[in-house]
């Protein structure tokens, strides 16, 4: 009989990268449970979706006077969280997969011995510290999620050495780290044209990732290079953000701003381009060491590589010769060494990704993985 799996998640498992290929790699042997603010319908047949939200934006915002007050538990546990609680309590499951600080407390309410596994995304405790509605409201509360739940996991699998290092020293306990790889695609380079160089930059439009350094940077690179900033957001505060970047480029006519594609085209799309860009200044301890799945997609895309001199990235780009890194965090830097480059460097550096691209394949994660799930529950003593 397969033992059951719950995988609990507040991100959409369709465009989720992470979530959704866990799902697709647990399906053939387990019997899977997902809780999700999406439901992938390629997949609803073979598994038990329970849909949750914590609500809309005027019920999420008017519960953070109960943050300010410092009452935890009860905003913890909104009127959405129990009835999806109220749905899944009397189930059993072998294993639990809990993505996100956030919903860590769920597990108290449905282990019942339960092995489980905290997917840590980013260092949460890291996350924003730049902001100061974040450092009032959150960085509390997500201090008590962490002293008070992280160490009921048997496994923290995060994203990349660094960040596997800081949860070892302020938690201890089993962690281990997987890239946030995406899966190989079979694609050329393009060769540059010398008169037109594309820049790419897509993701998440996210304020601390100070997006309009890479705006600035077009105005120290000469004619031949243009860019493309492809952004995406999921929240009120990101669409304004967006906007105003683009009345700060609405001046510059080499920069532009494509709609989103499909979270499944997103690397043959960017295979037009030659350059992908990542410039980004350290304004918070996880970002300082990031090493997004934005990082793999264009090597993916069989792009040369631009970025800020964060260590993770700086690390691979340096070692594989797979692009160029800014000597600091001002949009002159990178401008510089862009300008340096001739249209043969840029496709000699393209090449380099492409002899790299099949080394990123998610297809790795997929194995070490399942190891570690099947590992874990060999040895439950059931």
């Amino acid at each position: 009989m397969k033992k059951n799996v719950l995988l609990l998640t507040d991100a959409d498992t369709r465009t989720s990268s992470i979530e959704h290929h866990q799902i697709k790699w647990l399906t053939s042997d387990y019997s899977l449970d997902v809780v999700s603010p999406g439901v992938d319908i390629n997949c609803k047949d073979e598994i038990n979706y329970y849909h949750y939200h914590e609500g809309n934006f005027i019920y999420k915002n008017i519960r953070k006077i109960l943050l300010i007050l410092r009452l935890y538990k009860f905003y913890f546990m909104n009127r959405n969280l129990q009835s999806l609680l109220n749905k899944i309590k009397n189930n059993k499951y072998d294993l639990i997969i809990v993505h996100h600080l956030r919903l860590l407390p769920v597990v108290s309410f449905l282990s019942k011995g339960s092995k489980i596994i905290f997917y840590a995304h980013e260092y949460y405790l890291g996350y924003n510290q730049d902001l100061f509605i974040w450092r009032i409201l959150i960085k509390d509360y997500w201090q008590w999620i962490s002293n008070n739940y992280l160490n009921d996991s048997n496994i923290i699998i995060t994203v990349n050495k660094s960040i596997a290092d800081l949860y070892k020293k302020d938690f201890g306990g089993d962690v281990f780290y997987l890239h946030n790889l995406v899966p190989y695609k079979d694609l050329r380079p393009k060769t540059v044209n010398p008169e037109k160089i594309r820049i790419i930059h897509h993701g998440l439009a996210g304020i601390s990732r100070k997006i309009e350094l890479m705006i600035e940077s077009m105005e120290f690179l000469d004619e031949r290079f243009e860019l493309d900033l492809v952004l995406v957001s999921y929240s009120y505060i990101g669409k304004l953000y967006i906007k105003k970047l683009k009345k700060l480029a609405s001046q510059n006519n080499r920069i532009n701003f494509p709609e989103p594609v499909p979270f499944d085209s997103i690397e043959k799309f960017g295979n037009q381009y030659d350059i992908g860009l990542f410039f980004m200044p350290p304004s918070n301890k996880n970002e300082e060491l990031s090493l997004g799945h934005k990082f793999f997609q264009y090597i993916q895309s069989r792009l040369a590589l631009a970025i800020s001199p964060l260590p993770e990235m700086k690390n691979i780009v340096e070692k594989y010769n797979i692009g160029i890194v800014a000597n600091n965090f001002k949009p002159e830097s990178i401008a510089e060494k862009l300008n340096n480059l001739t249209s043969n460097d840029i496709y000699k550096l393209k090449l380099k990704s492409h002899e790299y691209a099949n080394k990123y394949d998610i297809r790795y994660n997929e194995k070490l993985f399942i190891s570690c799930v099947n590992n874990l529950l060999k040895n439950d003593g059931n």
